[in-house]
């Protein structure tokens, strides 16, 4: 009878220990999925940032030069900003062409 509760402590322990590490592996796991998704979430929040703060810069510049045009001197260029945009737009619509094909 001792033999047999000598077994079954040690099955327990055993046991004990592997969940135990189980456990460990998860909260490892999870704990590295949690760091990835926060990496992305910090990534897109950038790239958002970026968006906006571009879009903030435009705009104030094109608001300054056309609130009251002729007080002072034009910040920008929209001449050669258009001529620039245009250039962009279609060096992007040849490269993704060029990759589709």
């Amino acid at each position: 009878m001792r033999h047999a509760q000598c077994v079954r402590l040690r099955r327990e322990k055993n046991f004990s220990r592997v969940t135990a590490l189980r456990r460990q592996v998860a909260t490892a796991a999870a704990e590295t999925v949690v760091k990835s998704h926060q990496q992305g979430v910090r990534g897109m929040q950038f790239i958002v940032g970026l968006i906006v703060g571009v879009a903030l810069t435009l705009g104030s510049a094109a608001m300054h030069d056309n609130i009251a045009p002729g007080a002072s001197r034009p910040l920008v260029n929209w001449t050669t900003a258009n001529d620039l945009l245009q250039t962009t737009v279609n060096y992007v619509r040849v490269q993704f062409d060029r990759l589709v094909k």
